[in-house]
């Protein structure tokens, strides 16, 4: 049997009302990164955070960089020349261990970083791993950069070693010698607000933003703001 056109529209009307109607997924996406400066004298904010920011990017893109000396050990650069007189140098908080490993264990990408010079590299890391702080698994992946740079740079087992180096060089020669990953968010603690300012400025121009954090475990002030 032959119809018309007009049936024919309402056949494809009646039709189209049987059919499930798609809908594009709305849900909203993250909220765009960042900058952040703030301090705290507890890591546990800064782990919190940080794992907040995984949830929200995924913990693969996001680069945590933690400041070894009066941040993750109670010692200085000097911890690495002669007899530590005191016994080998403890975390400056009791817990840092598990903070770090809850990031790691996230799958977020956490590092070492210090101004201490490359040659002092076995013994810092012998006193990370003394107090349980394992960096390795979690490293952000470099193509290598052994001695690289003037003054040298040190990168292995995600440990990051420069004595007198501009801690923004530092980190933007690490990434430089990744394999072309680049983090959405790069997270940093450390004591000196110097370092903070120095990586800040590096990546003032880049699409990577950076939360950075200054660590007053003594000072006891907790103040953040966003840029």
């Amino acid at each position: 049997m032959r119809r018309s056109t007009g049936q024919i529209a309402i056949l494809a009307l009646f039709l189209a009302g049987c059919t499930p109607v798609q809908t594009r997924d709305t849900a909203p996406g993250p909220p765009p990164p960042q900058n952040v400066v703030g301090s705290t004298d507890e890591l546990q904010l800064v782990v919190e955070l940080s794992l907040d920011l995984a949830r929200q990017h995924g913990g693969d893109r996001i680069l945590v960089a933690l400041d070894v000396d009066n941040t993750l050990l109670a010692a200085g650069p000097e911890a690495c020349t002669g007899d530590w007189p005191n016994g080998a140098p403890t975390t400056v908080q009791p817990d840092a261990a598990k903070h770090v490993s809850r990031m790691q264990e996230a799958g977020l990408r956490v590092i070492a970083v210090s101004s201490r010079d490359a040659g002092c590299f076995q013994r810092t890391e012998e006193q990370l791993n003394g107090n349980g702080l394992d960096f390795g698994a979690s490293a952000w992946p470099s193509k290598g950069m052994a001695q690289a740079g003037t003054p040298p740079l040190l990168y292995r087992d995600g440990i990051l070693l420069g004595s007198g180096s501009d801690r923004g060089r530092m980190v933007t020669q690490l990434l430089e010698h990744s394999d072309g990953e680049q983090p959405v968010l790069i997270v940093l603690a450390d004591e000196r607000q110097a370092n903070l300012n120095a990586v800040m400025k590096a990546f003032s121009f880049s699409n990577t933003k950076v939360h950075a954090w200054r660590y007053t475990r003594d000072a006891g002030v907790a103040v953040s703001s966003i840029d």
